[in-house]
């Protein structure tokens, strides 16, 4: 009901800080509540931090280029002690928060309505995308997300009151975002060309071009530098700028990708003959009409219907809508380029995104707020309940998952202990299954041939790979099954010499 008076007390007191601490405590729980589970992805970053964590450097930049999120979570497990699973958690929670602060205090930036932080802790809260889909996985991109979103704030700060402060600190928020993932020196890139274009009040093209490329420079300067230097010292010119050659390449092999036909097969000739001539036209329309539809599911009609109120009632500058719609094309750049070479279907391409449209859909349930205050006794009560059942349901949706489950890796390496198995004896084919055992250091999980050839004691297989392992799976007697949703997922298999 503390929607129902316009200048609740408790509303007054709350401040940034107060809707971070709630945010924490949304996040532990969100986190609790997958009982132990993680992607795929979160394997490959854990068993880097573990390499990190023992100062094995060269294997850890060897599991994965990009490592400042892997040597963030060995940091914190070497500094605390804690699981590398717990600390990977407490990396991602942290960058979240980043970004929210971020986020809040981007919204004050935009809106001077005294709603605006508490509309845009219950966006936040509220959103299936950023809270419900991908909080509790470990995943670089929450690194990303907070970068952005600093970026973001700085940005706009910047446009509103150019200084050089702002300038190199909207770059440096971006270069950082960039050390998670590198798909976001691509605002380090366009902004400066952005800014060329629609210079900020007070402010020439020149001097626009100047701070905003500033940093851009320095780091093209120390480029030249090291060419120089190592071309000095071993007449060799190539540096290694690890991911950032994508930058390079990858726009050819999406143009390549676009070009290749889709293993569309008809038995209709003349639809097999426009395939075939128009295969770009085809595939883009194709994958365009798939990326518009997910996000438009993916944002929700509470938030649509908040966006629209922004847009209606005109509750951001349009100076600062401009920076928003520039910010937002160029995600959209972003999101559809690793759609179109990947193919990986998956809402988290979208994020950056959507952490922008939220910054509508903010003021637009501020607005509300605000209006239903005002209305008269019966009116208001109505109203407001009606908007607080809303929030209420998407809240329930995003802090409790609706089919709760312990990962099937879990209860493996449960299994395997309570036998009193020691897991040095154990070889395991799944990323998850050598998190979970604490086995970091075990030989690559794809040269599953090799190592069964060694013949190790036990062997854990995901039922996937037993037609491959099977030839060499003579000298073992199998010991359990763990099956899920009546399909066998994982076999563990016991040397017979052992029996």
């Amino acid at each position: 009901m503390l929607l129902i008076r316009n200048k609740a007390p408790m509303l007054k007191k709350l401040s940034i800080p107060h809707y971070l601490f709630l945010l924490l405590l949304a996040s532990t729980w969100v986190v609790y509540n997958q009982h132990g589970s993680i992607n795929d992805d979160g394997g490959v970053y854990i068993r880097q931090a573990y390499f990190f964590a023992v100062g094995d450097y060269s294997r850890a930049v060897g599991i994965y280029s990009w490592p400042l999120f892997g040597f963030l979570i060995g940091g914190l497990h070497r500094l605390t002690n804690i699981p590398l699973l717990y600390a990977a958690h407490a990396v991602d929670v942290l960058c979240f928060l980043t970004a929210s602060f971020f986020f809040l205090k981007t919204l004050r930036l935009l809106s001077s309505d005294k709603n605006i932080t508490l509309a845009g802790f219950l966006v936040l809260i509220t959103s299936i995308p950023i809270v419900d889909d991908y909080l509790a996985m470990v995943l670089r991109d929450h690194g990303m997300w907070a970068g952005f979103m600093a970026g973001v704030y700085f940005f706009l700060r910047w446009r509103q009151a150019p200084t050089w402060s702002s300038a190199l600190l909207w770059q440096s928020s971006f270069l950082i975002g960039t050390l998670f993932r590198p798909e976001v020196f691509v605002f380090n890139l366009l902004l400066p060309l952005v800014n060329v274009a629609l210079p900020p009040k007070g402010k020439t093209r020149l001097a626009s071009l100047l701070q905003s490329a500033s940093l851009l420079l320095a780091i093209g300067l120390g480029l030249i530098i090291l060419v120089l230097v190592k071309l000095g010292l071993t007449g060799e010119v190539g540096i290694n700028l690890a991911r950032l050659n994508e930058f390079y390449y990858k726009p050819m092999q999406i143009a390549q990708n676009l070009f290749m036909p889709l293993p569309v097969v008809t038995n209709d000739v003349y639809l097999r003959s426009v395939i075939r001539h128009y295969p770009m036209i085809f595939k883009f329309s194709f994958l365009t009409s798939i990326i518009i539809f997910k996000w438009l599911f993916a944002i929700g009609l509470l938030h649509f219907a908040a966006i629209y109120a922004a847009f209606k009632y005109r509750l951001i500058k349009a100076q600062d809508l401009t920076v928003l719609w520039m910010l937002f094309l160029m995600t959209l750049v972003v999101s559809t380029n690793n759609f179109y070479l990947s193919f990986v279907d998956t809402n988290r391409y979208w994020l950056m995104s959507y952490w922008l449209v939220y910054l509508l859909a903010a003021p637009g349930l501020a607005h509300w707020i605000k209006k239903i205050g005002k209305l008269d006794l019966p009116g208001r009560y109505f109203y407001a309940s009606l908007l607080g059942l809303v929030l209420a349901a998407y809240s329930l949706v995003v802090l409790f998952d609706s089919k709760p489950h312990r990962p099937q890796e879990l209860e493996v390496i449960r299994w395997l202990k309570a036998q009193q198995i020691d897991m040095g004896q154990v070889f395991f084919n799944d990323r998850r299954l050598i998190v979970y055992a604490e086995r970091y250091g075990i030989e690559d999980i794809e040269l599953l041939d090799d190592v069964l050839l060694r013949a190790p004691a036990y062997i854990v297989l995901r039922a996937s790979q037993l037609e491959q392992a099977e030839q060499n799976l003579a000298g073992y007697t199998q010991l359990m099954k763990f099956s899920s949703d009546g399909a066998v997922k994982f076999i563990v298999y016991k040397k017979a010499s052992l029996s």
